[in-house]
């Protein structure tokens, strides 16, 4: 009798310590964001997560569904972590003679992008005399499910494409410093610009390239190189061509429900909660996701990737969407943020002052005060967090 409660106390030492935590880190919320007018509107779901021990520490309506926005890219970037390779795919083709090759795109954003100096792909294309270019494996539309028609005319939303040509987006300057964009466009179009770019033959056809062992694979970029722009910018395009290119690995396809469906039934199939999850970037209002989701899949990415390669690609204090906020607590925070109309969200890690990494994810929707608002009553919060524990 005496072991077994000798052994009894430091379980109860050990529960006593966690309530205690959970209160304080509760009355932090209660204080920076309950507490905080510019909330008062607002929905909010706060989960605070210990790996070390694999115990919540703090849970606010974690279990609920919101409105990610840009959050959407976490969920994104785990699965190209984790499927892409260490280079990007930019095209399959098989070499037909006399200059003449058979291409089949896959999707890759980098592409005579402007964020990219060398262009390896273009400079193998343009040693060609004829290119066989197929769409055959483009089962997608340009623009997502619940995207706003309001956000048409900016460069953020840029159109999706089997074979994306400098972002799929032209740029004209008039006199007077005056920029408009200018959306791509059909197969067609594409046609054309790659033929007028590459100074060579092409032609759209329709036939599938099937992946035999003459076909070529032509890479491009580090993917990493591109993951670190997409989460630092929190590029759309980037993060919709990302899950694009993804899609052709996996299923020889570029479909994103389809890929999407199959993620959520295999990698992603322990998700706390039912993810209802459309797009890659978090244009669409129709997705939703839980805080312990996002939890869960940050948990994967440290368990699954090497933390210096997490570091890499998501900005910290100071950097990138967070050059505005954390800036004294650079190298304690790497985070994903998310703004769309009424709706805030912040997920990532976070390191105490006692030198524990904990795993976060805040999400706010239906606010009517200003983003930079909301934001600044996350900081706060977070920034109490890490410095009191």
């Amino acid at each position: 009798m005496k072991k077994t409660t000798r052994c009894l106390i430091p379980c109860l030492v050990l529960l006593s310590a966690s309530c205690s935590i959970q209160k304080q880190i509760g009355r932090q919320a209660g204080q920076d964001i309950f507490s905080n007018k510019d909330f008062a509107s607002a929905h909010v779901g706060i989960s605070i997560y210990d790996p070390g021990t694999g115990q919540y520490l703090y849970n606010y309506q974690g279990d609920k569904s919101f409105v990610p926005a840009s959050n959407m890219k976490l969920f994104t970037c785990y699965a190209a972590m984790k499927y892409l390779g260490d280079s990007l795919v930019a095209l399959r083709y098989v070499d037909k003679g006399n200059g003449t090759i058979e291409v089949e795109a896959n999707g890759d954003a980098s592409f005579l992008h402007p964020d990219f100096k060398n262009q390896r792909v273009a400079d193998f294309l343009k040693k060609q005399t004829r290119i066989l270019l197929t769409d055959e494996n483009w089962k997608d539309n340009a623009l997502g499910l619940g995207w706003a028609w309001d956000d048409y005319n900016s460069d953020y939303m840029a159109e999706r494409s089997v074979m994306p040509v400098y972002g799929n987006i032209g740029r004209f300057r008039q006199a007077g410093g005056i920029q408009s964009i200018f959306h791509n466009r059909d197969n067609q179009l594409l046609i054309r610009l790659l033929a007028d770019t590459l100074k060579t033959k092409l032609e759209l056809v329709h036939f599938t390239i099937d992946r035999l062992p003459d076909v070529v694979k032509l890479y491009s970029q580090p993917t990493d190189s591109l993951l670190k722009i997409m989460m630092h910018r929190s590029d759309n395009f980037f993060a919709e061509q990302t899950l694009l290119m993804l899609s052709n690995e996996r299923l020889a396809m570029m479909n994103d429900s389809r890929i999407i469906d199959t993620l959520l039934k295999t990698d992603l199939k322990d998700l706390p909660q039912k993810a209802k999850w459309v797009d890659a970037s978090g244009l669409s209002r129709y997705n939703l996701v839980s805080p312990q989701d996002f939890v869960w899949v940050l948990t994967q990415m440290k368990n699954e990737f090497k933390w210096e390669r997490i570091k890499e690609i998501l900005p910290t204090g100071g950097e990138g969407t967070l050059s505005g906020s954390y800036k004294n607590y650079a190298g304690r925070i790497y985070a994903k943020t998310g703004t769309l109309s009424n709706h805030v969200a912040l997920s990532g890690y976070i390191t105490t002052k006692k030198g524990k990494q904990l795993i976060f994810s805040v999400l706010v929707n239906a606010h009517q005060a200003s983003a930079a608002a909301i934001r600044k009553g996350v900081e706060k919060f977070l920034t109490g967090v890490m410095d009191k524990y």
